[in-house]
């Protein structure tokens, strides 16, 4: 609570919360901290319907180190080359 970060990246499946129960209460907090979750469950999330509040970008497991550096980029707005680095 009292750092600042640039991003915050979650599962969804955790032992006292999911990813999206995680990244609503952060967004309720600081409403502009992006959030990605990566999930083995994007498919079935994404056909119920729910959306998923707080939720900035859905990665699905099993991932390329690409699709995270990609993801990165585009919720940081920071270019895919730059984050070759901080992965």
């Amino acid at each position: 609570e009292k750092g600042q970060f640039d991003l915050v990246i979650t599962d969804f499946e955790m032992p006292v919360m999911k990813g999206d129960e995680l990244a609503a209460a952060i967004k309720a907090r600081w409403p502009k901290q992006p959030v990605v979750m990566i999930t083995a469950y994007a498919e079935m999330l994404q056909a119920s319907g729910n959306r998923l509040t707080g939720v900035d970008l859905v990665i699905s497991k099993p991932f390329l180190l690409e699709n995270l550096r990609e993801a990165i980029a585009k919720v940081t707005r920071t270019p895919a080359q730059s984050c070759a680095g901080t992965v």
